[in-house]
This record gives structure tokens, sequence and C-alpha cells, in this order.
């Protein structure tokens, strides 16, 4: 872009300082406006080009690119007083053109319309190819961000089950939906011992890619605790030791760790500052189970409780996140709400998990609108079979 610039707004310059010299007439004092431009073109490029090259292209470079990219303010200043100043020898050398090898004499007006013209070109190529500059950037800076967070999507959702579990007399089913290209939102299954289902919601506090890493961090950790400690309490106890070690202090992250034994038909749930489950009893009846605890990462030597469920026929477990209750009605401050997830679940024909978690993903689209969700909705169903 620079020698694209000295060598166009060379010629320019100085066919243009040399046409104003000539009166403006089709055929001045120095000859013909297109002898003029011709020889602007043939004096002015070769030595613009070169220049530009060698000098002005170098010192660009280490200006505005060394050590690190300086603010487009910055580097507007900079290209326009380096073209400027290099403009300045442009001007000289067409007022020694002019006056050493045109028959007639220039007029002592010319030196300073040669100076105010190629000092003014210099400073508005510069400014131009800032600004040029700083949308190319930008916009390849966009588009590696935008694939980057496209890998990064595809591997987070790699780390989603592949498949749904499969218990004899239960159904169950899942679905996380990120806010943005990641998310903090995770649900994962663990086959435990004793034939015993290990089911676990999370949400890490903030967005994108940060929160993603992070899932990824306490996925891998409660993996390694569920599959050798039984005790859902003491996994949380655990997993919250070593985010505590290895996490900012402010950062966070929120579960429910249920484990399921489908021989007795029960429920061993732990919370850490999740949203309560929500247990609907085949009657129609809803409560939340009581499985409360400070969140994980916020202090290590944190205890936590259990309670134990028992699921007759027909009953529903529903594990969300807070994504769910607090989508934003547009153009206003209304969210979802816990009343309207709580009409979804309580019917007298209760739906499947699939249907029940397909219902309530369309009732916050049809409530939110196309505006894009401010949290993750994540949701996990369990049901035993009538």
């Amino acid at each position: 872009m620079p020698l694209i610039g000295f060598a166009i707004g060379a010629p320019i310059s100085i066919s243009s300082a040399l046409y104003l010299a000539a009166y403006g007439s089709a055929a001045g004092p120095y000859g013909s406006f297109w002898f003029l431009t011709g020889l602007g073109v043939a004096v002015s490029a070769p030595v613009f080009v070169v220049g530009g090259f060698f000098v002005a292209a170098p010192l660009e470079i280490w200006l505005t690119h060394r050590p690190h990219r300086p603010p487009v303010l910055k580097a507007g200043l900079l290209r326009s007083a380096l073209y400027a100043a290099y403009a300045l020898v442009g001007a000289f050398i067409a007022h020694v053109v002019v006056k050493h090898f045109l028959p007639v004499a220039p007029p002592p007006t010319l030196l300073p319309v040669l100076l105010v013209t190629y000092t003014g070109s210099g400073i508005v190529i510069g400014i131009g190819y800032t600004f040029y500059d700083e949308y190319t950037h930008q916009l390849q800076r966009s588009t590696r961000m935008s694939e980057e967070l496209q890998v990064a999507r595809a591997i987070q959702q790699g780390l989603f089950p592949k498949t749904i579990p499969e218990v004899a007399g239960f159904e169950l089913d899942a679905r996380s939906l990120p806010a943005q290209e990641t998310g903090g939102d995770f649900y994962d299954f663990a086959q435990l011992q004793g034939g015993q289902l290990g089911i676990v919601i999370g949400d890490v506090s903030g967005k994108g890619v940060p929160a993603a890493l992070l899932m990824a961090d306490v996925r891998g950790i409660w993996r390694a605790e569920a599959w050798t400690n039984p005790d859902p309490a003491e996994v949380l106890a655990h997993v919250n030791y070593w985010l505590c070690r290895d996490i900012r202090s402010h950062d966070f992250v929120t579960m429910v760790y249920a484990v399921l034994d489908p021989a007795r038909k029960t429920l061993r749930i732990a919370g850490a500052g999740h949203p309560p489950p929500l247990l609907r009893r085949a009657g129609g009846t809803l409560q939340e189970v009581e499985a409360y605890g400070l969140p994980l990462g916020i202090r290590p030597d944190v205890t936590y409780e259990q309670v134990q469920v028992s699921l007759a026929p027909g009953d529903t477990l529903i594990l969300y996140t807070d994504g769910i209750v607090e989508a934003l009605k547009p153009g206003t401050r209304q969210f979802f709400g816990f009343h309207r997830l709580e009409q979804l679940i309580v019917r007298q024909d209760p739906p499947s998990p699939q249907q029940l978690i397909e219902e309530i993903i369309q009732a916050i689209h049809h409530f939110s609108g196309d505006r894009a969700w401010n949290d993750d909705v994540t949701i996990v169903v369990l049901r035993r079979k009538p």
C-alpha cells in the first residue's frame, strides 16, 4: 500500500502542480497538459517507488508495528508525518525538474504550490492508508477469531456425551445450548459400580472461551472423582478442593450431582450453589429437592450434604441451569421466570423427557424472539417409566 500510494500520488501531484504553473491553459509556457503529465510520471514514479521500497516502507514498518501495534490515531500521525516529509522531497525534485529541464523559467509561486500539494498528498495518503490498514487488520482478526471459535465450539461439543445412557425402567434425555459460540454450561453421565449412574449438571461463571476452558477442567476433575467415589457429597468436596487450587479467585462453578440406583429406584443428590432440582410426582405435584451448598471454587474447606429421594412410577426429575428462568423478553426486563417453567412441567399428562425438553426450548425461543440468549441453557430430565 505505501508503494501504491507513492507511485500514484507522486505523478498526480507533480502533474497537477505543473499544470497549475501553466495557468490552466491547454498549451501553457511549459507545453501541453499531456506532456506535463507524462513528464511527471516518467520522473517521479521511479524515484518514489524505489525510495518507498528502500526508505519509506522500512521506516513505516519500524514506526507503526514495532514492538507492538500502536493505536490507530498514533499510527495515523506517524504515517502522515513520514509521508509528508517524504513528499517534501518530491516537491523539490519537481521544482528542480521544472526549473532546469523546461525551456521557460517557473514563476516564483510554483515552489510553494508544490510544497503545499505534496505535503497535503502525503498527509491524505497517510491517514487513508491508516484507516484501510486498521480495517483489514480488524477484518483478518475477526475472521481468525471466528474460525478459532468454531474450532473451540466443535471441541467443546465433543466433550458432551455422544449418546444418552439407557437405564432399565427409566427414560433420560439432555440438551445444552450455548448463548455464544462456546459456553460454560455442561452435563455428563458416568457409569458407576453396581450398575449405578452418575448424572451431573453445572454452570461455570462467565461466558465464551474462558468459561468453556474452565468447564472442560471441571468436567475432567468430576469424572476422575466420580469413578472412584460413590458418595455425591464427597465428590463435590473433592472437586471443590482441586478447583480452589487451579482457578482464579473470582471464578466459581455451580453444580448438582445425582447418583441413580436403578435397582432401588432412588437418587442421592448433592448441590453446590446450583438451582435445586425439580421433582414432579406422578400425581402432578412439583417440589424442589433441597440440595444446597456453596458454589465450587470459592473456599477449599467446604463440606457438602446429600439428600435421597425415591422415584415412584411416573416421577420426573428435572435438572436445569439458570439460563432458562433468566431468558429475557425483547425490549423489556421481563424474565422467563420459574412460573413459566413450572407451567410447562406441571400438567395432567406429562410428556416424555425428550418432549418436555423440546417444549421448554421452544417456549424460550417464543418468549425471547430472535434475540440472542443472555445465558447458556442446559436441561437434563430423568423419568421413571409409569
